[in-house]
C-alpha cells in the first residue's frame, strides 16, 4: 500500500482490526482499491467503509402542501427553481404522529 500512496497510509489500530484515515478523495479510493483487490485475493479479508461526505446525499421533506398534490407539479416547480429534482416521492401521512402530507424529492446537489 505503501508503493501505492507514496507514503505510509494512516492507519490505526481499531477493535480487531485497523481503521484506515484517508487524506484525500483520491487516497480513499486507492485504500478502497487496495482493500477490495486483497478481499478478492483471500476471501478471510473482510473490511467495510463509510462513504464519502461529498458523495452523501441530502434529504429533503416537504410538508405542508395538501395530499392531493400531483408530485409531477412539485417536480417541475422545483426544476423550473434550477433544483436538479429527478423524481419526487409522496410519504404517505401517519394518522398517529401528524395528519399533514410529506414529498420527498431526490436532489442530486
Amino acid at each position: 500500500m505503501c508503493r501505492l500512496l507514496g507514503h505510509a497510509p494512516n492507519a490505526r489500530p481499531f477493535g480487531k482490526g485497523i481503521r484506515f484515515l484517508s487524506k484525500s478523495d483520491v487516497e480513499f479510493r486507492m485504500v478502497l482499491r487496495y482493500l477490495q483487490a486483497a478481499a478478492w485475493r483471500d476471501h478471510q479479508v473482510a473490511w467495510f467503509c463509510y462513504a464519502l461526505e461529498t458523495e452523501k446525499l441530502i434529504k429533503v421533506g416537504i410538508r405542508g402542501l395538501p395530499v392531493d398534490t400531483a408530485p409531477d407539479m412539485i417536480l417541475a416547480a422545483l426544476q423550473e427553481l434550477e433544483f436538479p429534482a429527478e423524481y419526487v416521492r409522496h410519504i404517505p401521512p401517519s394518522k398517529k404522529v401528524n395528519p399533514a402530507a410529506c414529498f420527498m424529492p431526490s436532489l442530486d446537489i
